[in-house]
């Protein structure tokens, strides 16, 4: 725990690929392949949130309900 707080670099580094470069991939891949409503809607909620992929990863081979995802 010490070595982080003392060279943090690494906690930046995954905090600014989680909130700016994964969110700006997916309205960049929005944008190329013109995708729009509902499906846009849920990529760009994916790419927000943390964790967002692995869940609908788990939801999809549980064979749980994919219109929730």
């Amino acid at each position: 725990l010490w070595e982080h707080i003392k060279r943090p670099i690494g906690l930046f580094i995954g905090i600014i690929s989680q909130f700016v470069i994964v969110p700006l991939s997916g309205y960049l891949i929005l944008t190329a392949t013109g995708i729009t409503g509902l499906h846009a809607t849920g990529v760009l909620i994916i790419s927000c949130c943390p964790g967002g992929v692995l869940s609908n990863t788990f939801t999809y081979f549980c064979e749980g309900d994919l219109s929730l995802r």
